[in-house]
Order: structure tokens, then sequence, then C-alpha cells
């Protein structure tokens, strides 16, 4: 995906998450879940796709934040959970609650979760979520 040439992904969000965190692949597994209208898109920061969209968008490699890519504009921790919200449809629309809540409250229990998941999350040696083992409806980039 090239900053500049991603007309596929125009009305669709790009979620690019922790691979190896446990906590995370659990929750992109809740999201596959919720009704969304195919407008996520899921990436593992690290994988080689991932790491070339950071570099295109001039940003670092940092496992403790998601990082939402939007109309060529990205967003991290409280703005990113609030655009994948935003995605969804049916009842899970009602979580979109969470817009009410100022950025700095969200992030702070953002921060926390994130500096402490492997301290109670397993890590993996490799994102298990893949193309060709997902089982997933999600639209994975690999």
């Amino acid at each position: 995906m090239n900053k500049k040439n991603n007309t596929e992904f125009e009305d669709k969000i790009l979620i690019l998450f922790d691979g190896v965190c446990s906590l995370c692949n659990v929750l992109i597994k809740i999201l596959d879940r919720i009704p969304n209208d195919n407008n996520i898109i899921i990436c593992a920061m690290e994988s080689t796709t991932g790491m070339q969209i950071l570099k295109d968008y001039n940003l670092k490699l940092d496992p403790d934040t998601v990082v939402v890519i939007e109309k060529n504009k990205y967003y991290t921790k409280s703005k990113a959970i609030k655009k994948i919200v935003n995605k969804f449809t049916g009842f899970s629309k009602s979580l979109a609650i969470i817009n009410i809540f100022p950025d700095f409250i969200i992030n702070i229990f953002y921060d926390l979760i994130a500096k402490n998941r492997y301290r109670f999350f397993k890590r993996y040696k490799s994102c298990p979520l893949n193309k060709k083992t997902n089982k997933l409806n999600l639209k994975i980039l690999n």
C-alpha cells in the first residue's frame, strides 16, 4: 500500500497492530465478529507490509500503540480507537459512545494497558494471523 496510491482503500480504515501481542490478536478476533460493512483492513505492524506503511507515513515502529490510517491520515491511541469504533454497524454502533470521552482520559487507560500487556498476556514469536492460515472475515495485508 503506497500512501499516494491507495484508492482501493479510500472508504476503509487500515489498522496496524502489534502482531506478536496475544491481547492484540484476541482483540482483532473480536473485531472480526463485529459488523463493519467490510470497512476494516488489518496488518501486523512488524510485517514487511506494515513496516513499509509505517515508512510511507514517516512513523516509527511502536508496538505500544495501534495506528489507524484513513484517507491518507494516521491516528494513534484514543483517536485510532475512535476511528475503529466509528466503522461499526448494527448494534455495535452503540460503542461509539466512547467518542464522548476526552482523548487524554482514554489515553491514560490505553497507555496503562499497552505498557503491561506482555506482563499479563503472552507474546507470540510471530503473528499468528496471516493470509494463509487465517479464518477471519477481515481483509489482512501481510
